[in-house]
């Protein structure tokens, strides 16, 4: 029974996409499978975009540039 709980675990992990409104630019990493609505703009357009499993991301915010994102693998040393 526990190998089938950590394969559940596995295939919800494998489906994680990263959140975005595109009003307000509220982000959030989304683990599972479901609808998502910015907390901050009810009814405004939410973008999801699909991770790899071994993906990361970084969201930076900078006066010159504005939002920037950066999607990399994961260092695995």
């Amino acid at each position: 029974m526990t190998m089938h709980a950590n394969a559940v675990t596995t295939q919800k992990l494998a489906r994680k996409r990263f959140a975005l409104c595109e009003s307000c630019f509220w982000s959030a990493t989304v683990l599972a499978e479901r609808d998502v609505s910015c907390p901050s703009c009810p009814g405004s357009s939410v973008s999801l975009i699909p991770l790899a499993r071994d993906e990361e991301y970084r969201l930076k915010i900078s006066p010159s540039a504005g939002l920037v994102l950066s999607f990399s693998r994961q260092d695995r040393r």
